[in-house]
């Protein structure tokens, strides 16, 4: 079965190569892992959707991102949405 922090990981390496950080720190992945769980609980990362990401992506992790003086951040939050979109069957295969 896909683990859904399978997810976390792709787009949190991915969000953290477009802010220009070493991804596989886990750094950027953490970030957001925080940020799914306090907007929609432990279920909320469990039960993963491209909608919920976007949603985190624009709200509760860029808030912390910008608490954090990071740079480029709005291009950065802008392409991870589109390679949300553009992998939405990942999210398909978290559910099957």
């Amino acid at each position: 079965m896909f683990n859904p922090l399978n997810l976390i990981v792709h787009f949190g390496n991915f969000l953290a190569q477009q802010l220009g950080k070493p991804e596989k720190s886990g750094a950027i992945c953490g970030f957001l892992r925080l940020a799914l769980k306090k907007e929609y609980g432990t279920e909320g990362v469990d039960n993963l959707t491209p909608d919920k990401l976007k949603q985190v992506l624009q709200g509760e992790l860029q808030q912390k991102l910008m608490i954090l003086k990071v740079t480029t951040l709005s291009d950065a939050i802008t392409a991870t949405m589109k390679e949300v979109t553009r992998n939405q069957s990942l999210f398909t295969m978290n559910q099957a």
